[in-house]
């Protein structure tokens, strides 16, 4: 008897909120608020991304957890899968004024039947690396329109 195969590619990304000083400023309460709001919401930052539940065990305002369930389009993950994602916003962060604000998004991804180390692994880490950098820059690029367009008073 043969053992599953599985491949797990771990990858992480910070970008900054406030790179283009020609945009509108992003405050860390008005980037927490966006975050929140797009959690309750993931289709406002993914179309693959189904439906959402924030979960009930936050231990501080600085931090949720939530399950996601998968649609079409999804790199990698099938339709009606459910991931958990843990959100926080780290405590004790020094402010350092709006330049020094960072998102940063770490993905662990787990795909099986694929080998590590095989062509189809390598493949995978160079599409999903593209991903998660263009996700991490389009979260804070969603924000930054919704506070433009008076969206994060809704959330």
């Amino acid at each position: 008897m043969s053992t599953p195969t599985s491949f797990t590619f771990n990858i992480a990304y910070s970008v900054p909120i406030n790179k283009d000083p020609s945009q509108p400023t992003l405050t860390l309460e008005e980037f927490w608020r966006g975050l929140h709001r797009g959690s309750e919401k993931p289709q406002l930052f993914a179309e693959y991304v189904a439906d959402t539940e924030v979960l009930p065990n936050s231990k501080s305002a600085n931090e949720f957890q939530r399950k996601l369930i998968m649609a079409n389009g999804a790199v990698h993950t099938a339709k009606g899968v459910e991931l958990l994602q843990d959100v926080r916003n780290a405590d004790g962060l020094l402010d350092d004024g709006p330049d020094a604000l960072y998102l940063t998004a770490v993905y662990e991804l787990h795909v099986p039947d694929v080998e590590p180390g095989s062509e189809r692994a390598k493949e995978i880490e160079r599409e999903y690396a593209q991903l998660a950098l263009g996700a991490a820059r389009t979260v804070v690029e969603t924000i930054r329109r919704w506070k433009v367009e008076g969206g994060l008073e809704d959330a």
